[in-house]
């Protein structure tokens, strides 16, 4: 489900740049889809990522992972204001699109936990 999810929001970002951007309508439509389907792997990042830690230390692991995440709000703005001035919304949706690609090539290489107990997954 995650791979899906990032191929239809990368998917979606890439015609937002292919098409330029040109519409507000456009922005709107894809922007918010593609939001709308990466919001979709946060839901399964926050479930999957406390499967791979082993036990003793899962809550220090998800810690650290989620630490990441806030770090990565702070700066994703000032980066995303900089990128928007200096080259414009159609490379922006580029650069996501990008990043949304790499995260589904990734995901197939996760370990699948589905139906394994959380011992065996990460003694």
């Amino acid at each position: 489900m995650g791979i899906a999810a990032y191929a239809v929001s990368g998917s979606l970002l890439l015609l937002l740049w292919w098409q330029g951007a040109r519409t507000v309508a456009s922005v709107i439509g894809f922007g918010s889809s593609a939001y709308a389907a990466m919001g979709t792997v946060t839901v399964l990042l926050y479930l999957y990522t406390p499967e791979v830690y082993p036990t003793r230390i899962r809550a220090a692991g998800t810690a650290l992972a989620t630490s990441w995440l806030r770090l990565a709000s702070a700066a994703g703005p000032l980066l995303l204001g900089y990128l928007l001035s200096t080259k414009g919304l159609p490379v922006v949706c580029l650069i996501f699109a990008g990043v949304a690609l790499i995260g589904a090539i990734v995901s197939t290489q996760m370990i699948e936990t589905s139906q394994r107990r959380l011992e065996d997954i990460a003694p």
